[in-house]
């Protein structure tokens, strides 16, 4: 008798622990991209972020078709022509970067960390870096290419 009881305590304890990690877990989701980051709990992305989507995907599949149509015909003159156009633009940074020029980069570096991004931009012109636009720092995206965290706020519309 004595033991069913200690079962049946222990089996309600178990429940209660279950039950505040559901519940803990399901606040912490809805913070973490619900009402308060405006943002949709179910991730769907807004018809601009699925335009671009598409757009990418049909530049992607072209590309794609070109490139089998190169690899059939074996045309190394063809190929070579869509990869150097693919690199237009691109910068090797160790084209750019060399010892005397380190310390500039470092500044760079430090006044992009501090929020200073048009003097972090200044630098980079100075060192040779192509100027990528809208794209931010050396062609990362305005997130400066932070893995996943560029997904974690939501486009305000």
């Amino acid at each position: 008798m004595k033991n069913k009881k200690y079962f049946n305590m222990a089996l309600v304890v178990a429940a209660i622990v279950a039950l505040t990690g559901v519940t803990m877990a399901s606040a912490s989701f809805e913070g973490f991209r619900g009402k308060k980051a405006g943002g949709d709990v179910n991730f769907t992305p807004s018809a601009e972020k699925l335009a671009q989507m598409e757009e990418r995907k049909a530049d992607m599949e072209a590309h794609q078709a070109e490139m089998q149509t190169i690899m059939d015909s074996g045309d190394y003159n063809a190929w070579k022509a869509v990869v150097e156009a693919k690199q237009a633009g691109r910068v090797n940074v160790l084209d750019v970067i060399n010892e005397d020029n380190f310390d500039k980069m470092i500044e760079m570096h430090n006044l992009k960390q501090a929020g200073d991004i048009e003097g972090a931009k200044a630098i980079a012109q100075e060192l040779g870096f192509p100027d990528k636009g809208d794209r931010g720092m050396m062609g990362h995206g305005k997130r400066g290419g932070r893995g996943m965290n560029r997904h974690v706020q939501p486009e305000q519309n």
